[in-house]
């Protein structure tokens, strides 16, 4: 499972940070049997893309819409008719521009829709399938909404199924939403590998990066000195990522990092063109027995005309195999900022850049980390039990 993942550090404080009144394992309660007043109920969306099954109470009706909806409107709804502004479980459909994880397109979803407090099930969660709970306050900081998600990955495609209500609901309508979610079962396996590349380093290092991704490698570095770059389109700025693999430990990786740090910072102080907007973040990560194998670094920023927000994350960490370290930098668009700043276009393709670049990294990173075959093994939703 992703037990080392290193995605933006702004999403991951917010992934983490949890003060809500019901416990994780109330959040993310599940439920499996099928007592009187439920039953599964085989539902579609998407004209038959996303075909699942989930039990469901015998009072609510399920509504599906005709042919398919814009992105962004509901293709599913389920509800009790009486009580329909009480609770509601919608399914939308997003299509990104290459690999979308889960996890990613499910919490820029939420932060879309006003939520500050959001939390993934790492026990139930993989790169394509996620479980996501998120809790709205109001200006006294108080508990308001609430919701609960399931994120569903084809690779592009991504299904969100989303329920919402107010939070002093949440007990009354828990039973319904722990066997909706905990019963969720995909009518085929889904399993977007076909839709990755490995690429070999001359060094021996082997790493995956989504299709749709411009790979190029500057010229002048031979093994085991490797550089890498990846742009989401050949023309397109961002998001971007620079991979380079060196021989060395993690300190050297250390010492590399401080050097970029330092230089990515007196860049935006002397560009007379962004402006740091947070201060910076970082991270030591350690493994069980005390050794520590990455450090992280993130920060944001504004160019400084336009005030589209940007999020620049540099990460070092030892690779698998072989004694070998990895420096990444991602570059890119955070949509977590600012939601509602911008017109719900320009929203939603920051939405859709931050989602794609963020999962790349992840992709790069995790397979440079824990291996190649390590990561396939979390594409697939029935290894969840969906």
């Amino acid at each position: 499972m992703q037990r080392r993942l290193f995605l933006l550090s702004s999403f991951t404080a917010l992934l983490m940070g949890s003060a809500m009144a019901y416990t994780t394992k109330e959040l993310f309660s599940v439920r499996t049997d099928e007592p009187e007043g439920f039953e599964r109920k085989d539902l579609s969306a998407f004209g038959g893309s996303f075909d699942f099954s989930a039990v469901v109470h015998h009072d609510m009706t399920i509504w599906h819409s005709d042919g398919q909806p814009e992105e962004g409107e509901a293709s599913l709804r389920i509800y009790f008719p009486e009580r329909r502004d009480e609770l509601m479980i919608e399914g939308y459909r997003f299509q990104f521009p290459s690999f979308a994880q889960a996890v990613l397109a499910g919490h820029g979803f939420l932060a879309n829709r006003g939520y500050e407090k959001i939390i993934r099930d790492l026990e139930r969660s993989n790169h394509i399938f996620s479980l996501l709970a998120a809790v709205q306050t109001d200006e006294t900081g108080a508990y308001k909404k609430m919701a609960r998600l399931a994120a569903i990955s084809q690779g592009k495609d991504v299904l969100i199924l989303y329920a919402e209500l107010d939070y002093d609901d949440y007990e009354k309508y828990e039973p319904v939403l722990s066997r909706f979610f905990g019963t969720i079962t995909m009518k085929d396996d889904i399993s977007p590998a076909d839709g990755l590349r490995s690429v070999n380093a001359p060094s021996g290092e082997t790493f995956l990066i989504p299709d749709g991704w411009v790979l190029s490698e500057p010229a002048g570095a031979a093994a085991p000195i490797k550089d890498y770059k990846l742009n989401l389109a050949a023309d397109q700025e961002y998001p971007n990522i620079v991979l380079q693999i060196r021989p060395g430990d993690i300190e050297k990786g250390r010492e590399i990092g401080t050097t970029m740090v330092k230089e990515f910072t007196e860049q935006i102080e002397a560009s007379g063109k962004a402006d740091f907007v947070t201060e910076a973040e970082m991270q030591t990560k350690k493994r069980s027995s005390g050794e520590t194998y990455a450090h992280s670094y993130a920060r944001g920023w504004d160019v400084r005309e336009s005030k589209v927000p940007m999020l620049t994350q540099i990460l070092v960490q030892q690779n698998n195999s072989p004694k070998s370290i990895s420096i990444i930098t991602f570059d890119g668009y955070d949509s977590l900022r600012k939601a509602g700043s911008f017109s719900p276009e320009d929203h939603d393709q920051l939405y859709k850049y931050w989602v794609t670049g963020g999962s790349a990294f992840a992709l790069v990173q995790l397979s440079l980390a824990d291996g190649v075959e390590s990561v396939k093994a979390d594409l697939s939703v029935r290894a969840l039990g969906h």
